[in-house]
């Protein structure tokens, strides 16, 4: 029988969850809930595979995973685990059903079973899951400090000293022209292609059957 991992706080769980996040193979369905939000989804399989490959850091609780039977019970308690900064589950099982309208696949969460092990977590083809945890945020408040910065740094451009107004300008021009003459080589390979694709598409004369007048 397998070892079972060690306990895991609440903050390695989340840089777990950060890490597979990243990694599980992932696509993009609708969830089942009045205003219908965009969620990334996964299979069971997935992640079973993605906690198993070499190429994932060992780290975060995976350096005590080395079977199938560890990573599942692994993902099992990640499938339970409330976490106390986020108020909520990191994903759920979804059933996955299909829109016939828009052709989008729509996933339906299921209900949590009424026992003392909470959910199962399933590998099949019925393992499907969506993400409730979206990922650390400190990342993005940093670029989101950065884009502020620059916005309010550009409203300032009348108060820059001249010589910096000057180097912004030539800097401008000089990206314009790249892009201009990016834009014009495009064109210009577009229309050789195309031109050498007609001429060799032209029908050939076919030459008469022999025995034919």
């Amino acid at each position: 029988m397998a070892q079972p991992t060690p306990p895991m706080d609440d903050a390695t769980m989340l840089k777990l969850a950060d890490l597979l996040l990243n990694r599980v193979p992932q696509r993009t369905g609708i969830l089942a809930v009045e205003d219908g939000i965009r969620v990334q989804t996964f299979r069971g399989k997935k992640l079973i595979e993605t906690m198993l490959a070499a190429s994932t850091p060992r780290k975060h609780g995976l350096q005590h995973v080395t079977n199938e039977d560890q990573a599942m019970e692994l993902a099992h308690r990640m499938l339970n685990h409330v976490s106390p900064t986020t108020k909520s589950y990191l994903f759920l099982p979804a059933e996955r059903l299909k829109d016939k309208q828009s052709g989008h696949h729509i996933y339906k969460p299921i209900a949590a079973p009424q026992h003392a092990g909470g959910r199962t977590f399933d590998k099949g083809e019925a393992g499907r899951y969506v993400w409730l945890y979206k990922g650390s945020q400190t990342r993005n408040m940093l670029w989101l400090a950065v884009l502020i910065a620059i916005v309010f740094g550009m409203c300032l451009f009348p108060l820059w000293p001249g010589a910096m107004r000057v180097a912004v300008w030539y800097i401008s021009v000089t990206l314009l022209l790249v892009l201009l003459g990016l834009t014009l080589t495009q064109f210009l390979v577009y229309g050789c292609v195309a031109r050498a694709r007609a001429h060799s598409g032209r029908a050939q004369p076919v030459p008469p059957a022999s025995g034919l007048p």
